[in-house]
């Protein structure tokens, strides 16, 4: 008895068709799951749905993040939702039992080298790129402070203080680039990207002024600030 194997190829148009196709149902699977859930781990998005084919294989994923720049994070495999499950447990710890976490206060001119160092070496960052984001809050009257890690989502589309998040990107043909949002006056208004690096360490001299060049507005009142 032989088996015969069969080659298929797909020409761009059907490819894209079909990959789309793809994307709506995992994505469709996920608001549905939230529609009709009793569970906050569901209402917190710490879920992922997927497509697999009959080995097993992954062909499509749900809850993928922001995935802006085209590559999603990875909420279906333990080495990610791991960190979904840490930021869970804060979200329940402060909104269920009224323990605020603790902030670490930072120095105005300690930012940029803390995200930076978070975007080279920060687990969390590294997998779940465009999910996850570390965060650094800008109080006008209480300083700067080490929000932690939060969802990259919620920080790019809720309201809050004045802030910044520091997340990874990847888009599928270059290395992974940091990319940083700034919340002032309650809204996001866009994204800086900073260039990939071929070691992947973002900590070198031109990160660091790029990067204080781009947040100088933000942190110059809290350096005020904390002058006065």
């Amino acid at each position: 008895m032989t088996t015969e194997q069969r080659a298929y190829t797909l020409d761009p148009v059907t490819f894209e068709v079909l990959k789309n196709a793809f994307i709506t149902t995992v994505d469709q699977m996920a608001e549905q799951i939230l529609r009709t859930c009793y569970s906050f781990v569901i209402y917190a998005r710490d879920f992922s749905s997927a497509l697999c084919d009959r080995e097993g294989n992954t062909i499509m994923q749900g809850s993928q993040g922001i995935r802006k720049h085209g590559i999603p994070s990875n909420s279906g495999a333990v080495q990610g939702y791991r960190y979904n499950a840490r930021v869970l447990a804060r979200h329940l710890a402060t909104e269920k039992f009224g323990m605020a976490p603790q902030r670490r206060g930072i120095k105005p001119d300690e930012v940029v080298p803390f995200l930076l160092a978070e975007a080279t070496r920060g687990p969390e960052l590294w997998h779940q790129r465009s999910y996850l984001a570390r965060v650094v809050s800008l109080d006008p009257h209480q300083g700067v402070a080490d929000e932690g890690i939060q969802p990259l989502a919620d920080f790019v589309d809720g309201e809050g203080p004045d802030a910044v998040a520091m997340a990874l990107e990847a888009n599928g043909r270059d290395d992974p680039y940091p990319a940083v949002y700034v919340r002032s006056r309650g809204r996001v208004a866009g994204e800086k990207l900073l260039p990939p690096h071929p070691l992947l360490d973002y900590e070198g001299v031109a990160y660091r002024r790029e990067l204080s060049s781009y947040l100088e507005p933000v942190l110059s009142a809290a350096l005020t600030q904390s002058v006065n």
